[in-house]
């Protein structure tokens, strides 16, 4: 009998390591836009992104999109792609505004485990741009909504991450030079595969049988 509930016990925890090594598929995508812009700056929110523009200075926040990754699994993610051109004058002081945006994190679930699901969870923040000229200037982004979602249960699959943040905790947050270098709103995921209720009750009916069979033999073995 101890044997049988020992063996019952290694097919069991045999059955949950592979569930939480099965091979799932996920991938993510954003869109963005922006609007309440200062100082009269222009907003052209568009299919693959926005862009923000007054006085010769123009920042274009992209839209991205990726995958497909594995479940379990982290991935880095990457929000929004940013540019920063300008065309003013070199001086002691250049172009300022700022402006809201919300990016849209659209999470696909692609299972197995699991079904075919998505889930989209807005982000909100501020970008301020101060003293922008052809040669130098400051971006300064703030968040203005919770960046940070956990346990969020997508078509049987568990997913914990962040926007704006690294997996680290450090800023994820990177601010492009003018003319020059892009830069980009960053984060992280992690998806955790969520063994289905169904299957778990058939294991465990499954199991007892296998113990009740044990039984009977003992039984008529004496």
């Amino acid at each position: 009998m101890k044997r049988m509930i020992a063996l019952a016990g290694l097919v069991l925890a045999a059955s949950l390591g592979l569930a939480d090594r099965a091979q799932a598929t996920y991938s993510y995508s954003t869109s963005i836009s922006a609007s309440s812009a200062t100082n009269g700056a222009t907003i052209s929110n568009t299919a693959t992104g926005t862009t923000i523009t007054l006085d010769g200075t123009s920042i274009m926040l992209g839209d991205t999109s990726h995958g497909p990754f594995f479940v379990p699994g982290q991935a880095s993610l990457d929000a929004a792609d940013v540019n920063l051109t300008s065309t003013a004058p070199l001086g002691p002081t250049g172009t300022s505004f700022s402006f809201n945006y919300t990016i849209s994190l659209t999470v696909n679930n692609m299972g197995p485990p699991g079904t075919n699901a998505s889930a989209t969870f807005p982000v909100s923040g501020t970008i301020t741009l101060t003293n922008v000229n052809m040669g130098n200037g400051t971006v300064t982004n703030v968040f203005t909504s919770p960046n940070e979602g956990s346990n969020i249960n997508i078509g049987g699959v568990l997913y914990t991450g962040a926007v704006g943040l690294n997996a680290d905790g450090s800023n994820a947050v990177s601010a492009p030079t003018v003319n020059g270098n892009g830069g980009s709103i960053g984060g992280f995921i992690i998806a955790q595969s969520v063994p289905e209720p169904a299957s778990a009750v058939m294991m465990g009916i499954g199991l007892i049988g296998l113990v009740g069979v044990g039984l009977v033999r003992r039984r008529k073995a004496a």
